[in-house]
């Protein structure tokens, strides 16, 4: 007997074919879409907190008192510490999807900011670094996106809230490079004693390696004890990270409830679909075919309009997160992702777990198919 086509079949149920595979495709669009929002959100936050990897930051524990200077010497004298410079915390405000952060804005010195730059492998892009004695301030390029920040701008009272800093400065500078840090120019207000070159350290200190020496260096700072400063290494940082990112179980919640919504609903209509040809299957099985082979011909129609749905969602959803990148994250400053290992293995989810549950109940169906029984009911 000629085998069944179904090939020929989907050409003769076009509209039949176009909806199961706009259902599934849709699904995988949706689903590849979230995971890539998902990850654009955790990288945004990455950038936000590890914006430095080539050298550490000690804070004091206690704002009033500073670092002493014994320790200040004691860091200095490490054989695995290059330089140090004096500098002062600040935060400023950046918005990313899902939530607001904050990114680091730091009050150096004028003579230092140079080095500070180059270190950091980053560079001025437009204007000048702020002058000590000023209230000025040069901006992160991706931090000007975010807050639509330009030259001239003063930022600290209504537009671009400044943490842990009063008074409002002027942009003099745009900031370029993948670390994202704003400077701040050094005061009275921003940096009390700034002028003491032996004071004003204990406001804070950024510390640089030697060569070779970073993971050295880290394990000295991390070794000194919580009650005397604040150490900002690219371990502690790493933790901080995490600890953030635990607080995005909402979207991974969001993402296995849509992956199980969407199986349930697809898998069930694909079901629908094919208990509604039940009469279509009988007569197959009365006119000489036997169940095994109208199972098989089930299984490669599921599996070719899965595969073909997977493929078409995927595009889509790789489409539409080039247009989220390009269009809103990237145009505010964040980071926007598009192509993703685990979105597109998550994503295949659908299609995968559809087959499943659509081939097992069909195959239930066959095996009870009785042409004789569905000829006396009609």
């Amino acid at each position: 007997m000629k085998p069944l086509s179904v090939f020929n079949y989907n050409r003769n149920n076009k509209i039949r074919f176009f909806s199961s595979i706009a259902s599934v495709a849709v699904a995988v669009g949706f689903l590849y879409i979230l995971i890539t929002f998902v990850k654009s959100t955790e990288n945004s936050i990455y950038r936000t907190i590890l914006n430095f990897k080539n050298y550490s930051m000690c804070l004091p524990y206690s704002s009033e008192k500073g670092i002493s200077l014994s320790l200040i010497l004691k860091i200095e004298g490490s054989k695995a510490v290059e330089k140090v410079i004096p500098v002062k915390k600040y935060g400023i405000q950046y918005d990313i999807p899902y939530e607001s952060a904050v990114t680091k804005l730091l009050a150096v010195k004028n003579e230092d900011m140079n080095c500070l730059l180059i270190k950091s492998q980053d560079n001025i892009l437009q204007g000048r670094l702020p002058r000590d004695g000023e209230n000025e301030i040069a901006v992160n390029y991706y931090e000007a996106k975010n807050q639509k920040i330009k030259l001239g701008d003063i930022v600290g009272g209504e537009k671009c809230k400044l943490y842990g800093v009063d008074g409002e400065y002027k942009v003099v500078g745009i900031i370029g490079g993948k670390n994202l840090i704003s400077i701040l120019s050094a005061n009275e207000d921003s940096m009390p004693n700034y002028k003491n070159a032996a004071q004003v350290k204990l406001n804070g200190i950024i510390v640089f390696p030697r060569n070779g020496c970073l993971e050295e260096m880290n394990k000295f700072l991390e070794a000194i004890s919580k009650k005397q400063i604040i150490t900002e290494t690219l371990g502690s940082l790493n933790n901080e990270f995490n600890q953030i990112t635990d607080g995005l179980g909402t979207l991974n919640a969001l993402v296995i409830a849509s992956i199980f919504l969407m199986v349930v609903t697809v898998g069930g209509s694909r079901y629908i679909q094919f208990f509604s040809r039940k009469e279509e299957l009988g007569i197959l099985n009365a006119i000489g075919y036997s169940k095994k082979k109208i199972l098989k011909r089930a299984v490669i129609e599921v599996l070719e309009v899965n595969i073909l749905s997977y493929i078409i969602g995927v595009s889509i959803g790789v489409c539409i997160s080039f247009l989220i990148k390009k269009c809103i994250l990237e145009v505010s400053g964040s980071v926007g992702v598009v192509f993703d290992l685990k979105a597109f293995i998550v994503a295949l989810y659908i299609p995968l777990f559809t087959a499943l549950f659509t081939i097992i109940p069909i195959n239930i169906i066959i095996s009870r198919l009785d042409p004789i029984n569905m000829i006396e009911e009609n």
